[in-house]
């Protein structure tokens, strides 16, 4: 409800959100924001006009990031898009749990819920982010093995059980480059080395 003093009379600029424009106090429903001009009349015939603004908050459509896998360790970047003001969860770990766009380190994998509003509290809104948290894969091999000049060895590394791709070091001379336990024909003393890599 807008509300003039002053005057006698009162004349609102027309328009069709107000519910009168020769009144004192004329409620308004405004879609957008919208500036009203009153004119006031006192018994002279003199006037003065004043004008008062209404603000109108839309409903804003918040957008998130996607999903993202990251090792243990690693940052990974969150993103909400759309509103003015955020507030993410679980604060722990993340740079600035009140931007839209922060970064995070979480140790293990962690669902993030972002609540999204405008600054007068008209509207709110909330997303998520998965982000999925692997460990490292561990490998170890024997630190030296002897042979004689023409044999063979199947080299058998140690590794956890979540290792899923294997690359080795002087492929020419193994049965394999991208298996778990190729056999070495080494022809001189060679080191041999293997990357191991999880899902």
């Amino acid at each position: 409800q807008l509300k003039a003093t002053g005057a006698t009379t009162y004349q609102w600029q027309a328009s069709p959100s107000l519910s009168c424009t020769d009144c004192d106090s004329p409620l308004a429903a405004p879609t957008d924001s919208t500036r009203y001009i009153v004119t006031g009349y006192n018994s002279f015939g003199c006037s003065l006009s004043d004008t008062v603004t209404i603000r109108v908050h839309q409903p804003f459509t918040l957008q998130v990031g996607s999903s993202d896998t990251i090792c243990v360790g690693e940052t990974v970047r969150l993103e909400a898009r759309g509103a003015e003001l955020y507030n993410w969860s679980p604060a722990a770990g993340v740079n600035d749990p009140s931007a839209g766009i922060t970064t995070a380190a979480p140790n293990t994998s962690t669902l993030y819920r972002v609540v999204a509003s405008d600054k007068a509290g008209c509207f709110t809104d909330t997303g998520t982010v998965s982000i999925t948290v692997w460990p490292y894969p561990t490998v170890s091999l024997d630190d030296a093995v002897t042979l004689p000049v023409g044999g063979s060895i199947t080299l058998k590394p140690t590794y956890s059980p979540d290792a899923s791709s294997f690359r080795w070091s002087h492929p020419q001379t193994l049965s394999c480059s991208d298996c778990p336990t190729p056999v070495a024909k080494p022809k001189t003393e060679t080191p041999y080395s293997v990357t191991v890599k999880n899902n």
